[in-house]
């Protein structure tokens, strides 16, 4: 459980983070609202979960990446924009969106909000094969691990 005192600050370094890596969120909050400040993610069930969950990831994957040689290491924004980015797609319960995973929803709702995305970010949604998507994978089984 997190008070809400700690469901805010969260929010601000979601925010903050997405800000400092070239990503205007107030698209994404015009759309979404306090739904995405709230909402629970399938691994924390509890008010501020989702938010919580994106930074872990973001955590451990930013981790990871500092341990790939330099010339595997995945560009830092990139890897910032869509680890933070990649859950998204569990806010709301639109009727288009029936039967999508996620990360499916996820992107969609990036286009609706215009967000750019570079072929590699866009890949990382839609093929688990890529080097940050699975870099990204490793990351979200430490998150499991943690709360485990």
């Amino acid at each position: 459980m997190m008070d809400q005192e700690k469901i805010n600050k969260n929010f601000k370094k979601w925010v903050s983070t997405l800000e400092k890596n070239g990503v205007d969120p107030e698209g994404i909050l015009n759309l979404m609202g306090k739904d995405l400040v709230g909402m629970k993610s399938e691994l924390f069930q509890y008010e501020g979960g989702l938010i919580f969950e994106s930074l872990t990831l973001t955590k451990y994957a930013v981790a990871l990446n500092k341990l790939l040689p330099s010339d595997k290491a995945i560009n830092l924004n990139s890897l910032l924009k869509v680890t933070l980015l990649s859950n998204i797609g569990v806010v709301g319960n639109s009727e288009a969106f029936k039967g999508l995973d996620i990360k499916t929803k996820s992107l969609a709702y990036l286009f609706e909000c215009n967000v750019p995305l570079s072929v590699d970010e866009y890949a990382a949604f839609v093929n688990p094969k890529t080097n940050m998507s699975m870099l990204i994978e490793s990351a979200n089984n430490m998150v499991k691990l943690e709360i485990k």
